[in-house]
């Protein structure tokens, strides 16, 4: 159970005095192994150009490699405060696993199987260091993601598009609470950077050309994507009959406006906008605790007591969903945290760590025996495992998160086999060395060797008496009557 002054229940917590408006924009092009691509880095400027107009501070990087995509967005993290405004765009290369989607470094290889591409990706979201899971890590109070990438493998690209289809399918993102995220083409589809006809002046991609003006027009952000979805689709069509239907998943309330003034009217230009002064948070927030109440799920009441952070609102949820959640995260010691945001970093319970010894066990990561008991086995299979899967995990007090991401993975053989010295791999598995005949295998050093043969006793000359005399030892001598 979460614990919680009693007294907290009935005070009324202020909002952040001021929130910032926050942006981080990254734009690849110049890849060193796959294609290049055409229009991202005016897209990614022309992104640039918006956001400072609708009063955001922006963090601008282009062509940034994986360590640097790292450093660049973990640089701007630390910028977020606690009800923040944050958009985050990309344009660039972009695939999928089916699962996650991943944004492509400009150092990322040209082929590989999945673990090395996954190791040489940038995950938008993924439950655990994705860019939407930092964000909203970092509690801010609205996030929006523009992502103007195919979603699909990158590594291979038929002239003008930004990749090529890929077989699997594609996942759909599971947007928090607070979030909207905008793709510039639906499942499956390739967003193309130009159309046939384009004069040489047009630089930015079909999707970024028209999304772009009504975002500086004063809309609503549902009603510029609606449109923009409308006349993405009617421009990919001229090619060949493509179809480009960008899409969005919107985890907001009513309606955004990222600008102090928004128009209803689809079609509205500056000259028509009317100023509307910012809602608050309180009415959403009764609203969203009653739904909270209604779902009884602990990730609804952590929803509230994230979105609503500051007031009686999330006060509340974090004390009525604090049984909920002790019930949803049993292997987790809930008793020390005082917000259910924590609950996931909480560490785990003897039995929590038992499950994760199994599940690593079961992974091929071998820990030993699933005891409970957390030791330098266990710490050895932890380790391997997050250099397989390229995470940064804490293999001295894993958490709850920990336990979540690799009871996630599918059972299989995940870590490389290790056998013994004196094993070998066959067919996935380890066998016992065979030595020649009359070789014997030292489980020392893994080698054949022969026995030495074993040296006969000396035989005793020593002749009893005869007769059945009576013997005695004296001074070394034996003397017999």
């Amino acid at each position: 159970m979460l614990r919680f002054i009693a007294a907290g229940l009935f005070i009324l917590l202020s909002l952040p005095a001021s929130a910032e408006r926050l942006v981080f924009i990254v734009g690849n092009a110049a890849y060193t192994e796959l294609p290049r691509l055409e229009n991202t880095l005016s897209d990614a400027k022309a992104y640039q150009t918006t956001f400072a107009q609708l009063g955001y501070t922006t963090f601008y990087h282009q062509d940034l490699s994986l360590d640097e995509m790292y450093e660049a967005f973990e640089e701007f993290l630390v910028r977020i405060k606690p009800g923040d405004e944050v958009a985050f765009v990309y344009s660039g290369h972009g695939w999928s696993d089916g699962a996650v989607n991943y944004l492509v470094p400009i150092d990322a290889p040209r082929g590989g199987g999945d673990l090395v591409l996954k190791r040489r990706s940038f995950a938008l979201r993924n439950g655990l260091n994705g860019v939407l899971d930092e964000i909203e890590h970092a509690e801010a109070g609205f996030a929006l993601a523009i992502v103007d990438a195919c979603r699909n493998n990158p590594f291979e690209q038929p002239k003008g598009r930004k990749s090529v289809r890929l077989t699997r399918g594609l996942s759909v993102v599971k947007a928090a609470q607070g979030t909207f995220v905008v793709f510039s083409a639906g499942e499956g589809q390739e967003a193309l950077d130009r159309l046939p006809n384009d004069p040489p002046e047009q630089e930015l991609s079909v999707f970024s050309r028209t999304f772009i003006p009504r975002l500086l027009q004063g809309q609503y952000l549902e009603d510029a994507i609606a449109q923009t979805q409308l006349e993405t689709a009617k421009l990919a069509l001229q090619v060949d009959g493509h179809l480009q239907h960008p899409a969005y998943y919107d985890q907001t309330l009513g309606k955004t406006c990222l600008s102090d003034v928004c128009s209803p009217d689809s079609g509205a230009n500056v000259s028509n906008v009317v100023a509307r002064p910012r809602v608050s948070s309180e009415p959403l927030g009764k609203i969203a605790l009653h739904e909270a109440r209604s779902d009884n799920t602990c990730a609804a009441f952590r929803a509230v007591a994230r979105d609503y952070r500051g007031t009686d609102y999330a006060v509340l949820a974090n004390y009525e969903g604090a049984s909920v959640c002790a019930l949803e995260y049993p292997y987790c010691d809930t008793s020390n945290i005082r917000e259910l945001r924590d609950i996931e970093v909480s560490p785990l319970t003897s039995n929590g760590l038992k499950l994760l010894q199994q599940r690593l066990n079961s992974l091929g990561c071998s820990v030993g025996g699933a005891d409970g008991v957390w030791g330098q086995g266990s710490k050895r299979g932890l380790l391997e495992y997050s250099k397989e899967a390229g995470l940064k995990i804490d293999i001295e007090t894993p958490d709850c998160a920990v336990l979540k991401e690799v009871h996630a993975r599918p059972l299989s053989q995940f870590c490389p086999v290790s056998c013994k010295v004196y094993e070998q791999l066959v067919s996935g598995s380890c066998i016992r060395k065979s030595c020649p005949s009359g070789q014997t295998l030292s489980r020392s050093d893994g080698s054949c060797y022969t026995k030495k043969a074993a040296i006969p006793k000396k035989a005793s000359n020593y002749e009893p008496p005869q007769g059945g005399a009576n013997c005695f030892v004296f001074n070394g001598a034996t003397h017999c009557d």
